[in-house]
């Protein structure tokens, strides 16, 4: 497997501040207030009355050598081929990851590319701008015995062969995403961690290109005026541009509870002019939905973290219990939305 020239995406941080993910650290001058409304219990309710159907199904990796292969990325197609990356590590090592490239060879199998690079971060996302492919995903700094220090990591290039790093997100900020705009610009949604940030809360901005994309700017973006209730945090997975101007969010939120984590995918509509979630959020997907298949660990059994969805086929790509990839029909959840306007 050929690895990325920017393997190495962090050896030019030689030190790092001591941050810690709940410390009282304000997130930017730039962020509105917020209400702490959304509660998994009772988006759990309004799911579980639909008894949506167990149809979710594993993807067979071909190629992971015993590891485990989880959390993909978006469709990227290059030269006829459809791929997605891959977050892959042995079962109990966690840290020693990899962004794998993946070749589709059918709708449940996958067969790792060696001719591609693989990248040296978690949980990678992919995204076109002007024709322009970005991949990004987590990079860790260091780690103590309670606390981790991460970053994200954005590359770009014309295609998965030739990608170069060209920003960051500030310390400890995860799920990053980002899509062009019908006004030319770059919407950017952040999710900070502490202060204002608590365990994880969506905050967005606007640039006018992928160069003036920057931690500083990141950490400036504003949150959401409304967010999940204490000690449960959320994060943005894929985005859509729908045809009234608004932004489709698949996302996922999460709690932990009886000694274990959970993480269900959801779906809202930002509208990026009002600043404001106008539809949902609601939840799409839960672990339920998906076959048997054994967690990385115990606590990690009840967790999906959704990657992308296909809205023509109505098909949502995930990450399940950190050791698979699944897939699960779920229709679109933006149609009526759109339907509506």
């Amino acid at each position: 497997m050929a690895k990325s020239q920017d393997s190495n995406l962090s050896a030019d941080r030689k030190t790092f501040p001591c941050y810690y993910p709940h410390d009282n650290l304000s997130v930017g001058t730039n962020v509105a207030s917020f209400r702490m409304v959304y509660d998994i219990d009772q988006l759990l309710h309004a799911y579980t009355k639909e008894w949506p159907p167990a149809n979710g199904r594993l993807i067979h990796l071909e190629g992971t050598d015993g590891c485990d292969g989880y959390n993909p990325s978006q469709a990227v197609r290059y030269e006829g081929e459809t791929y997605h990356y891959v977050r892959m590590e042995p079962r109990h090592d966690e840290f020693a990851y990899w962004s794998v490239p993946f070749r589709r060879l059918d709708g449940s199998r996958w067969e790792m590319e060696p001719a591609l690079p693989m990248l040296h971060f978690q949980d990678p996302f992919v995204a076109t701008v002007d024709g322009t492919l970005v991949v990004g995903g987590v990079s860790v700094l260091g780690k103590t015995n309670s606390h981790v220090f991460f970053e994200t990591i954005l590359l770009q290039g014309e295609s998965p062969a030739s990608l170069a790093t060209f920003a960051r997100s500030p310390l400890n900020m995860k799920d990053v995403r980002l899509l062009p705009l019908e006004n030319g610009r770059i919407g950017i949604f952040t999710r900070p961690l502490g202060g204002d940030g608590g365990r994880g809360r969506i905050g967005y901005l606007e640039v006018d290109g992928l160069e003036q994309i920057s931690a500083k700017g990141m950490q400036q973006a504003r949150l959401f005026p409304t967010q999940p209730v204490e000690n449960q945090w959320w994060g943005a997975n894929d985005v859509h541009l729908l045809a009234d101007g608004a932004i489709g969010v698949i996302g996922h939120i999460a709690k932990i509870s009886d000694g274990g984590r959970h993480y269900y995918a959801v779906a809202f509509v930002f509208d990026p002019r009002e600043h404001e979630i106008v539809d949902g959020p609601r939840i799409v997907a839960d672990r339920s939905r998906f076959p048997p298949y054994a967690p990385k660990r115990e606590d990690l059994v009840d967790v999906v973290f959704p990657a992308s969805l296909d809205r023509e086929r109505g098909e949502l790509l995930c990450g399940v219990s950190d050791s698979a990839v699944g897939i699960l029909e779920i229709g679109d959840p933006f149609a009526d939305y759109e339907r509506s306007r």
